[in-house]
Formats: C-alpha cells, sequence, structure tokens
C-alpha cells in the first residue's frame, strides 16, 4: 500500500497548516538584549546608514548556546535576519556591505544551521515567525495580527507580511483535502476523490481571494522602491556578484537566495498534490528553481511535500477512471490554480516590472526582472503558469492568457509581453 502522509508528523496543523499554531515567541531572555534592542529600532535605524553600520561593529559577540527551547531559535533567526539585512541593504545597492560582522555572522550561521534553512531572509523567518495577535481571543486573520519585527516600519511592509500570513491560514482550512484525497485513491473512494478535490478547489479560490488583498494594503512605489531592496540576498545579485562574506565563519564569501514566494510550501504541495511537473532543462529551468527553493524551507515541511508528491496520485486515478465528473473536479482545480499564477504575474507586473520602466537608467531594470530570490523573474513566472494550465486532463479548456480587472487597471500576461491600461509595457 502506497504511504499517505500524516501533516501533523510534519508541523502541519489542521487548521493553521505550515503556520505555527500558538503565536511566536516575542522576546528573547534578558541575556540577548542587545539582539532585541536592534530590532525593535530598525526602522529608524536604517535611516541612519553608516551610523547604524557602526554600532552593529561595537556589537558584543554573544553566545548562541544560550538560546533553549525551539521557539527561542526561531525568534533568533527572524532577530539577526532582519538586523543582518537592514546591515547589508541601509545604504542602498550602490553601498552595499560585502561583509557581515562577526557579532552577527557568528550566530547567525549557527542558529540557521540549527533550523535547517540558510542563514538568510527566509518567507519562513520573515512571515511564519513575525507575528502576534492584537487581540488573542479573536480567530487568526490578517486584520488580526501585528508584525513582530520590521525593517522599514512601512504600512506596506506590514501588508506584505500579513497577506502571505492570510495565505497560509487559508491554505491550513483546507489542506488535510490533500491527504483525504490520496486516502480515497487507495481505498478506490471515487466519492471521497471528488470530495478532496472539490474542497482543493474552494481552498485555492480563496488563496486567489486572499492574495488580491496586496493591492490594499501595498503601494507599488514603497515596496519597489523602500522594502524590496531589504528582502534581496546575495545569489545572482549585480550588487553582491561574489556573495557575502560571513566574517568569523568564512574567507570566502557565501551566496544565498533571498526571500521569494517561492519557498511558500502552500504551491508546492498544490503542485505535488495535483501532479503539477515543472521543466528543469537547461531552457526551462522553473523546476530546478522552485527545487532549490525547498531547502529554504523549514525541513519537515520540505519533506512533506516529497511525501505528497510520492504518495498515491489523484492526477493518475482520475485520468484512469474514465469519470467525466472527476476529471471536471480535477480540472478546475488546476484551472484556479492557473488563475492563481496568473493573478502572481500580474502582481509583479505592478509591483515590479512598472515602477522598473519608470528608472532612467536601464541598468535598474535589468536588475528588476531578477527576482528577490535570484531567478529570472517574468520568464520563471511564465513557464511555472504554463506548465500548470497544460497539466489540465484536458487542457484545451483553460485560458494561460487572460486579464483581470484590478483597481480600474487592465494588466493582460501573454508569453511575450506585459500589457497595462495606462500605456507601460514590458517584454
Amino acid at each position: 500500500m502506497e504511504f499517505v502522509p500524516s501533516p501533523l508528523e510534519f508541523d502541519v496543523s489542521p487548521d493553521f497548516g505550515f503556520l505555527p499554531e500558538r503565536e511566536p515567541l516575542q522576546c528573547l531572555p534578558e541575556y540577548f538584549s542587545p539582539w532585541e534592542t536592534f530590532a525593535r529600532n530598525l526602522p529608524q535605524l536604517v535611516k541612519e546608514g553608516e551610523s547604524f553600520r557602526q554600532q552593529i561593529k561595537q556589537l558584543p559577540l554573544l553566545d548562541h548556546n544560550k538560546l533553549s527551547t525551539e521557539d527561542e531559535w526561531k525568534r533568533a533567526q527572524l532577530v539577526l535576519t532582519c538586523i543582518s539585512h537592514a546591515y547589508v541593504w541601509c545604504k542602498g545597492e550602490t553601498g552595499v556591505a560585502k561583509s557581515l560582522p562577526k557579532s552577527l555572522a557568528v550566530p547567525w550561521v549557527s542558529v540557521a544551521e540549527h533550523l535547517g534553512i540558510p542563514p538568510v531572509i527566509t518567507h519562513s523567518t520573515f512571515q511564519l515567525y513575525n507575528w502576534r495577535y492584537i487581540d488573542s481571543k479573536r480567530p487568526f486573520s490578517m486584520d488580526n495580527l501585528e508584525i513582530s519585527v520590521m525593517i522599514t516600519g512601512s504600512k506596506t511592509e506590514v501588508g506584505f507580511v500579513s497577506i502571505p500570513l492570510q495565505l497560509e491560514a487559508d491554505f491550513g482550512k483546507g489542506c488535510y483535502s490533500i491527504p483525504n484525497g490520496q486516502k480515497a485513491v487507495v481505498n478506490n473512494d471515487r466519492e471521497g476523490v471528488l470530495k478532496a478535490l472539490i474542497s482543493l478547489k474552494e481552498t485555492i479560490v480563496q488563496l486567489k481571494k486572499s492574495f488580491l488583498r496586496i493591492y490594499d494594503v501595498c503601494d507599488p512605489e514603497e515596496f519597489y522602491n523602500g522594502l524590496r531592496i531589504y528582502l534581496s540576498g546575495w545569489l545572482n545579485n549585480p550588487a553582491l556578484p561574489d556573495g557575502l562574506i560571513y566574517e568569523g565563519v568564512n574567507e570566502m564569501p557565501l551566496q544565498y537566495s533571498g526571500g521569494s514566494a517561492a519557498e511558500s510550501s502552500i504551491f508546492h504541495t498544490l503542485d505535488a498534490a495535483l501532479g503539477v511537473l515543472h521543466s528543469k532543462t537547461e531552457s526551462s529551468s522553473g523546476g530546478q528553481f522552485l527545487e532549490k527553493m525547498r531547502y529554504y524551507m523549514p525541513p519537515k515541511h520540505r519533506a512533506f511535500i516529497e511525501a505528497v508528491a510520492n504518495g498515491p496520485s489523484i492526477r493518475n486515478y482520475v485520468l484512469a477512471s474514465g469519470d467525466p465528473d472527476l476529471n471536471r473536479a480535477y480540472d478546475l482545480c488546476v484551472e484556479k490554480l492557473t488563475d492563481f499564477r496568473n493573478v502572481h504575474l500580474q502582481v509583479v507586473a505592478r509591483y515590479i516590472i512598472i515602477p522598473s520602466n519608470r528608472e532612467k537608467e536601464s541598468k535598474q531594470k535589468g536588475k528588476a526582472l531578477i527576482g528577490t530570490g535570484g531567478s529570472d523573474l517574468m520568464s520563471f513566472l511564465k513557464q511555472i503558469r504554463n506548465e500548470t494550465a497544460s497539466t489540465a486532463s484536458c487542457n484545451n479548456n483553460i485560458e494561460r492568457d487572460s486579464s483581470i480587472e484590478l483597481h480600474k487597471e487592465s494588466i493582460r500576461v501573454s508569453d511575450d509581453t506585459i500589457m497595462v491600461s495606462d500605456d507601460n509595457t514590458a517584454s
């Protein structure tokens, strides 16, 4: 009998999905107060540029081994990540720091190693560990959250962190339809598979609905010109072509991707559940990039994705069944996932490509086409979108090229261009 993964064994909650069920720790023990003091004041400190860097150089080298609980290790990862990225990028790309002081580098590398993720900003660190309730008696939702540690302090940063948190919660409410569907495959339970697909489709629809709230909470110019640089890593980054030196750890620079939506376990899991495969060839390397992004996830989460991918195939069951209702239900899931990825392309156009077109220097435009994770941004997103659409059992019924009215602006994403109603066009 094929193995059906139990989400709880992989730290996947029936209510919160990949989110921690408990509110993350909000402050480290007193010994680590120098870290916490910097973390609390980052929005003001990053404005000080060189003065901030000089203060960091006076920071004592604290013993990370004094961290005890897993919550403390995760809090330390959040705090050290935000301080370190603020240190590297506070003077922009032209004044980027090429090395990180020992007082940050040594504990950061060790804490990241303990958690099984790289010492760089990641989705799990900056989003999953970075929230607290406004009112603990009210349910989890982005409207009942505050962000624990911020770098710029802007409303856009609040929105940028809150939207993925809402998506994680949305996925949590429906993620058990995946193992339920796989169990139904094992038991040859046609009704069980159909029920799981209907639930999965509803979950994907809700993900898209929540994602579209980004237009209400994130300002494109504020994101592009203020926050985005702090999400950048040091792999395939023209500002740090050799990577970053972690003083006291390695004499040679190290290279890591920055924060990326591709590090969210949600869509890797949906792909695995629906049998969506992504090419890893030299000309279409999106699958390779996604595979690399799994190593930026908590180890148990990436293990869950692999367990789902290796579990009973819902797609194969549907195709073999010849059942028109099952095929329609499956294709609707693929269609809604394709819709989400098309909207993601439109959001990238609005928040990155269009602001970059306003840059006078073509060099800046070129940098905009590289995602903070280090990918060739638009070609990667288009490939993933198109490969999702082609997974449908009757793949002639899904539009890969669609337009959606967003805030009175129409953004149409085709295979070759992004066309926007305000006459901004990016190839």
